[in-house]
Formats: structure tokens, sequence, C-alpha cells
């Protein structure tokens, strides 16, 4: 693994696990965060994270167990972007994560992928948190295939194209998200359901 990936993942399962979690854990009924980011050399955790996008499991002692993605960027001084990304092109052709949900959510053969997507915008990977997005992984994706989302092209280490999903244009059209604003921008989303 590429040295500045594997900082990242550092970074951003320090971001989870000490920052994030503890201020959404009220907001998805109280429970767990069983974290895999930081689980280096598990075969287990590496096959959840590449086949399935699942960086970590919810556990709640009445409703069992879910996967959770987890997507993080820092932001710095700057206004946070409030959207969900999903690659869904790369320069290489190999298998995006936009297909790899597709075909598990469109497949009855019980494929596993994260039932919430969590997209966190903080000012250094230290923290403090800007902004957190939390959605059902399907409604995402439903909001893709429906012509929603619009089309970003990165070149960083390859080109790649993201499918981009506005926060507040998901809610306008009915979408259940949660979304929770850290200090001056602070506010919440009634309409999220995490059962």
């Amino acid at each position: 693994m590429r040295t500045e990936v594997r900082d990242d993942l550092t970074s951003s399962s320090y971001l989870w696990r000490a920052l994030v979690w503890p201020a959404i854990a009220a907001s998805l009924r109280g429970g767990e965060l069983m974290s895999l980011e930081h689980l280096k050399g598990c075969a287990v955790a590496h096959a959840l994270d590449v086949y399935a996008g699942i960086d970590g499991f919810h556990l709640h002692q009445e409703c069992g167990m879910r996967g959770l993605a987890h997507r993080a960027q820092v932001v710095g001084d700057a206004k946070p972007y409030n959207t969900f990304t999903i690659r869904s092109g790369r320069e290489s052709g190999a298998v995006t994560e936009l297909e790899k949900r597709t075909a598990a959510l469109q497949n009855d053969g019980g494929w596993l992928f994260p039932a919430l997507t969590i997209q966190t915008y903080a000012k250094t990977w230290q923290g403090p948190l800007v902004s957190v997005g939390i959605a059902q992984t399907a409604d995402i994706i439903d909001y893709i295939q429906r012509g929603h989302a619009t089309t970003q092209y990165v070149r960083h280490r390859g080109s790649a194209e993201f499918k981009v999903c506005k926060w507040d244009k998901m809610k306008q059209l009915g979408y259940s998200v949660k979304i929770i604003c850290f200090g001056d921008a602070r506010g919440q989303n009634d309409l999220f359901d995490a059962t």
C-alpha cells in the first residue's frame, strides 16, 4: 500500500473513532462502533472493505449489527462540500464502488454492502469536525440512478470520475439524510430515520 494512502487511512480511522462516532452515536440510537479501518493485515477486514465497501459495523444491543461506510475529507478553513461522493469511473477501467454497490443491491444473492454511508468534513485530521452527513447507501444509489447526481472528474494518482450527491438536494427530494453541522453552522435534520 502506498505510504500516502496508508497515512490517510490511519488519519481517517482516528477521526472516525475519536471524533465522528461520539458525535453521531445518539443520532443512530446509540450502540457501539466496530471500526475495521485500523486492522492492518486482517484478511476479513480487507475483504469487507474491497468487496463490500464496509469500513466498520454499528453494533446495537436491541437491533443487531449493520455495515457502515465512512468517508472523510479535510477542508481546512474552506466551506465543506456537504456531499456524498462515490467513484463511478477509473482510468484503469477497474470495477468502481458504484458498480459494486449497484450490483449488490440489484442481485438477490444476499451480497454485502454498507447499510449506511457516513461522510465527514473536518478542519484537520485531528478535528474539529465541520459537518457530517448520514444516509442509507441504497438511497444514495437510487439518487444516482434517477439522474440527480452531478459528475466530477478528478486527476490525482490517475484520473477518476465521481458521482456527487448534495445532501440538501437529497433532502429536498425526500431522501432521509441526517446532516449535523458544527461551529457557526449548527443544525440538524429531522428527516433521518436510522432504524
